[in-house]
């Protein structure tokens, strides 16, 4: 590999009457002769202002850390509007099993309806369940066996109802 020194000479100013002169003036903003640094050359590798056209690892993990910031906030601005339409989906499927079994129901039984809720001594037996009187009071606090419904059977048959 061959590498060269290069120095601009026919820039550089007239050497003045300081000693012998054989140093060229060096500038007072860069501390570099007037000429500007020396450059290096060699086959293969960029020269010029723009040469180092690589990202330095700072950079490169800024970049990274902003990156996630934004993926952070996109996915927490998303994040809802996934977890409602997954709930509506299940919910619309709950509702395909509940009408199939009630399909099948009604072609079992000559079309008639099965009792919407029907009390009996243990408890109420509803269409998707029996409740029990004797259980914990209070709405969502009730014991339901849901075996014990009407349905029951026929929701097997069609893959359940997921609550």
């Amino acid at each position: 590999m061959e590498v060269r020194i290069n120095r601009d000479v026919s820039r550089r100013p007239p050497v003045s009457g300081r000693g012998s002169g054989s140093f060229p003036r060096r500038s007072e903003s860069t501390g570099f002769p007037s000429g500007g640094p020396a450059t290096i050359s060699a086959p293969g590798i960029p020269r010029g202002p723009l040469a180092s056209a690589a990202f330095t690892l700072i950079e490169l993990l800024t970049v990274v850390a902003i990156v996630g910031v934004l993926f952070t906030i996109t996915v927490g601005a998303i994040l809802p509007y996934a977890t409602n339409a997954a709930r509506q989906a299940q919910s619309v499927s709950n509702l395909r099993q509940l009408a199939t079994a009630t399909h099948l129901y009604l072609n079992d039984h000559d079309g008639a309806f099965f009792p919407y809720r029907r009390e009996t001594e243990e408890g109420v037996v509803w269409f998707f369940g029996k409740e029990r009187f004797d259980g914990p009071g209070g709405e969502g606090n009730r014991e339901l066996d849901r075996s014990r419904g009407p349905l029951y059977p026929y929701l097997q048959q069609v893959g359940g109802i997921e609550v």
